[in-house]
């Protein structure tokens, strides 16, 4: 398991953070949990023996769409 800080854009909101993981998922197809802490937003991401690289830089895709599309 890891927690990965995502890029400063500002105080982030429990808020926030929903609405990442709703775009995640609605746009992307893709769960992971999204946590506000120290204000910045936080992705925990863990393995499990399903998941594939494949998986991951699908993650890191969506993460860097939603950041250009802001």
């Amino acid at each position: 398991m890891a927690t990965i800080a995502l890029p400063v854009g500002g105080p982030a909101t429990f808020e926030d953070g929903r609405a990442l993981s709703r775009r995640l998922w609605e746009e992307h197809g893709v769960e992971p949990a999204v946590i506000p802490l120290r204000d910045r937003l936080w992705v925990r991401i863990s393995a499990h023996v399903y998941n594939t690289d494949a998986d991951y830089d699908r993650l890191g895709g969506a993460i860097d769409a939603i950041r250009a599309s802001a």
